[in-house]
């Protein structure tokens, strides 16, 4: 205990919260002091005797002006009391556990020690009163109260001696040195150290009386003196009829010691401590000195140094110019950074409201088109509700209330993708393809938890996979094209050749003349992904398509591009929609989905300057690549 304790010494040391530094409104402490910190009790029979501990605490404090502040921090103490005893004491009647009977356990003590520690976590408050002395000195008081919570406490017996003895009344004998019955002298050393069990928590007053000296720009020291009471008694009423040892219920040759704050010697114990500390304070918003009226004014550290601080201060204050006008440039730069980022998403808000406004009652129509076909009722009580918020948003749109017009067309569009994933499903469960159902279900997930771009998107993703779900149940709907190119494979293999190599050399030739159609052909309406083929590019996507159903190790990228006008990254999210249009169109005339990838290039790959309306309609493009 005693190396626990140079340990805690030489480390912090203190108990209670200090006062603060006299030139700081803000800083940490942390301190260390050492006095008699003691459990005060009363007990029968014996004498108590005071203790000395130590401790040590790290806290904030703030002061509002002057005079007045607060301190609140975290403390750790150790406590220690001792009791003596000489005299001959009778316990509580009790059952003899080797022969039954009852007896009166009676000890006699001579000169018996025993000391007692309790370590204390406790968390203080204080308000604190400041007075200046000088120029570099204060002094402080501080009042207040700490909640305290026993972590541990131990007992020891350190000296004298005790004989244990009993009186039976059945045969008004005194029995005494009998071993095997527990009765016989014992010494200090024979009783090991044990635990206490303190489960109750205290509150203690606490003051603090001492000077703070200020040192440097953001450090200094505090000397003084510390008192605190318990105001709570920790003493737990169930120890009430233990006594301090007895012979032990399981074996009489051993004893049970419980201790003094752990037996009936007390009823009632208190914490107190008084003594000296020291601390270490950092500080910050500090200034040295204080004027007349109570502002914070530079110090002076010496006559003989004016002038060398004069030129110290104006060199600090040129550093701290620079300092603010760096600052200043640096939030100016923000602010407009953020106001461009604003006004990019508020295009993107807008852009992507005008286009569901324009499409919205399209959409609808196509929907309400497809649940009839599926029979599917969720389907149709979807498209409904989605009609009554697009009449809600269009409504919110003509006065203006143009964010909740965009929450209210999200939430239709929400709508119209659960409804085509409703659709998908029941073409599924009907012999439809079960991987677009799939597909549909998460494209409608995307839906609902995306925005208004999002959601749009996402829903003309579920309305492609509700329609291949729906193509996979009636076979013979197939494309002739499609049809067409099995005949050929199937004549291939008949004529004895049983590969399509001819086939995939041929037409792989053709796939050039075939892309360079394709990237000439598609393109799209401002802001919008839905695709606008030149004439006989539906022949060609046909033809593309079923190249690679034949040839399944034919892979492509769909790369989507955009005019100039709008954000770089509504544009390349704009593009990425453009190229998906166009995958789902392969995908609809037969390409195997898994060999065609997307991406998009937005604005960057212009093929006429952004200058007219005209150009800009020929970067509004979908353009393929065969991947090597």
């Amino acid at each position: 205990m005693k190396r626990v304790y140079i340990i805690i010494a030489a480390t912090l040391l203190a108990t209670g919260v200090q006062a603060q530094g006299n030139q700081l409104s803000n800083y940490m402490g942390v301190n260390i002091g050492a006095g008699m910190n003691t459990i005060m009790y009363n007990p029968n029979n014996g004498s108590h005797y005071n203790g000395l501990g130590f401790g040590a605490s790290l806290q904030y404090a703030h002061f509002f002006g002057k005079h007045l502040g607060f301190s609140v921090g975290a403390q750790y103490a150790t406590y220690n009391a001792s009791a003596k005893y000489n005299q001959k004491i009778a316990g509580h009647d009790t059952i003899h556990p080797d022969n039954g009977l009852q007896y009166t356990p009676i000890t006699v003590y001579n000169n018996w020690r025993e000391r007692q520690t309790i370590n204390v976590l406790s968390i203080p408050v204080e308000v604190l009163l400041r007075a200046q002395i000088g120029e570099s000195w204060a002094f402080l008081l501080g009042l207040g109260a700490q909640f305290d919570m026993p972590v541990g406490a131990k007992y020891s017996a350190n000296a004298g001696t005790f004989e244990n003895r009993g009186y039976f009344p059945l045969t008004n004998v005194e029995y005494s040195n009998l071993p095997e019955f527990g009765f016989h002298p014992w010494n200090a050393s024979e009783v090991p150290d044990g635990d206490i069990d303190v489960n109750k928590k205290g509150v203690s007053v606490i003051a603090d009386l001492g000077c703070n000296h200020w040192l440097g720009d953001n450090w200094g020291y505090y000397f003084g003196i510390y008192g605190s009471y318990g105001v709570s008694n920790l003493y737990d009423d169930a120890n009430a009829n233990n006594d301090m040892l007895r012979i032990s219920s399981s074996d009489a040759s051993q004893l049970e010691y419980n201790s003094t704050i752990a037996s009936d010697r007390v009823n009632k114990y208190n914490l107190f401590s008084a003594g000296v500390k020291l601390g270490l304070n950092l500080g910050w918003d500090c200034k040295h000195g204080m004027s007349g009226d109570g502002d914070i004014v530079p110090y002076a550290p010496t006559p003989d140094k004016n002038a060398e601080y004069g030129a110290e201060r104006t060199a600090a204050e040129r550093a701290a110019a620079e300092k603010a006008k760096a600052e200043k440039l640096a939030a100016e730069r923000a602010a407009a950074q953020a106001a461009e980022a604003a006004r990019h998403a508020q295009y993107a808000t807008d852009a992507a409201l005008a286009e569901a406004m324009r499409n919205i009652d399209a959409d609808l129509t196509a929907a309400e088109e497809l649940a009839n076909q599926s029979g599917n009722n969720t389907a149709k009580s979807d498209v409904n509700k989605a009609k009554a918020k697009a009449q809600q948003a269009k409504e919110a749109y003509n006065n203006g209330k143009f964010a909740d017009a965009n929450t209210l067309m999200k939430e239709a569009y929400a709508l119209l993708a659960n409804s085509y994933s409703a659709d998908a499903d029941t073409f599924a469960n009907n012999g439809g393809d079960r991987e677009a159902a799939n597909n549909a279900s998460t494209y409608a997930k995307a839906a609902n938890n995306g925005d208004l771009a999002v959601a749009m998107a996402a829903m003309r993703n579920a309305r492609i996979n509700a329609l291949r779900a729906k193509d996979g149940i009636d076979k013979e709907k197939k494309s002739d094209v499609m049809s067409d190119v099995k005949t050929d494979v199937k004549t291939e293999v008949t004529n004895g050749t049983n590969d399509n190599t001819k086939l995939k050399q041929t037409d792989r030739a053709n796939l050039v003349k075939y892309f360079n159609q394709i990237n000439t052909g598609i393109h799209f309406d401002f802001n919008k992904s839905e695709v606008i083929a030149g004439t006989g590019i539906d022949f060609v996507l046909k033809s593309v398509a079923t190249v690679m159903a034949a040839d399944k190790s034919i892979t492509i990228t769909c790369i989507g591009h955009t005019d100039s006008i709008g954000t770089e990254e509504y544009n390349m999210a704009l593009g990425l929609r453009r190229a998906k249009a166009l995958k789902a169109l392969l995908v609809k005339y037969g390409a195997p989905i898994q060999n065609i990838s997307t991406k998009s290039r937005g604005e960057n790959e212009p093929v006429a300057p952004n200058d007219t309306k005209e150009n800009r309609a020929k970067n509004r493009r979908a353009v393929i690549e065969q991947n090597k």
